[in-house]
């Protein structure tokens, strides 16, 4: 995802939460992507998801299933069971910001879902915000740029948990724009 079309899509996302509530998913995003700084700790994370699921305080013996792409609107159920789909995926996928942008996505869904998360809330001026991110976000080569791919994937993630976009549409808004839009068909 190249830096432009990653700054697009974290202002549209922080457009359509520009509302009093929204002002705490993204601060949340932030705090979960500064929670995750260092790259051995993402990389620890997305090889145990026991661990992620831990940290995310999700429920234990949900059953994975893949949600249908082009809907809208989950249910709470349908948003465990696809955070588990997305879990047996996280470590077989090689690219390094989409894994954490599923990461981030996995967050922001159980926040919305109402997951009690076990990661530290720090006051919202000791942690990123959007200018810092899109600052970061601007340098693809940056140590930091993963956090961009984090904040990105847990403000769409709760978006889609509260119903207010499909992760078709999501997946297009991350895509680069010279990529045709592939259509996965769910075994589910």
């Amino acid at each position: 995802m190249p830096p432009a079309k990653l700054i697009s899509a974290l202002q549209k996302c922080a457009a359509t939460l520009a509302s009093p509530k929204g002002v705490y998913v993204l601060h949340h995003a932030c705090m979960f992507a500064e929670y995750l700084r260092g790259v051995q700790q993402i990389a620890s994370h997305s090889n145990d998801m026991s661990v992620l699921a831990d940290l995310l305080g999700m429920p234990s013996s949900v059953t994975p299933v893949a949600f249908h792409t082009e809907h809208e609107g989950p249910s709470d159920e349908s948003v465990e069971e696809h955070i588990e789909w997305m879990f047996e995926k996280i470590p077989t996928e090689g690219n390094f910001p989409k894994q954490c942008r599923w990461i981030g996505f996995a967050a922001g869904a159980a926040a919305r879902n109402g997951y009690v998360m076990k990661y530290p809330l720090a006051d919202l001026v000791d942690s990123l915000d959007l200018p810092a991110t899109i600052r970061i976000a601007r340098n693809s080569k940056s140590p930091g740029y993963y956090l961009a791919h984090l904040v990105l994937g847990y403000m769409q993630g709760w978006l889609w948990a509260d119903g207010q976009g499909s992760i078709d549409y999501f997946r297009r808004m991350n895509m680069p724009d010279d990529e045709p839009f592939k259509i996965e068909v769910n075994a589910s």
